[in-house]
């Protein structure tokens, strides 16, 4: 099992995961099963690495305008946001152009400002629908700008 494969697997059972310092916490710590335990202690930095920086705290579907401007804002400071989704059990990374685009880590699922805004902004994406978004935009697909 890898760093990734245990988060996707955290994520199903409803357990956020955040890397502080050179320790994983991890919430609620009940629900991990014993059998993730001794993957989680095999493969603890190469989790801390994948999780440090990442925002977990955006877990609705429906971002709140204070969360899409705190994403916007790390966007453009830095040129780009990475964050783990609970909603998809996955690496999302949200970028500002193609040169920050070309800087994010493997492993993640693009997606520009634009998009961010389009599917985000006021109330137009359900959770079903960004799940739908989401897998085809992992076997790459685009999506349209809404007129």
């Amino acid at each position: 099992m890898d760093a990734t494969t245990i988060l996707d697997r955290l994520g199903s059972l409803g357990i956020s995961v955040e890397a502080a310092d050179d320790r994983l916490r991890l919430e609620p710590g009940s629900r991990v099963p014993p059998d993730l335990i001794g993957e989680l202690r095999q493969h603890k930095q190469e989790i801390i690495s994948k999780l440090k920086g990442f925002h977990f705290k955006y877990t609705d579907a429906q971002a709140s305008q204070q969360e899409l401007e705190e994403i916007s804002a790390r966007v453009l400071i830095d040129g780009y946001c990475l964050l783990w989704s609970t909603v998809l059990c996955d690496l999302v990374a949200f970028y500002a152009d193609d040169e920050a685009k070309h800087k994010i880590p493997p492993g993640f699922v693009l997606y520009s400002v634009a998009e961010l805004r389009d599917l985000f902004g006021k109330g137009k994406c359900s959770s079903d629908r960004l799940r739908l978004i989401h897998e085809a935009k992992r076997l790459g697909g685009r999506i349209a700008p809404s007129g």
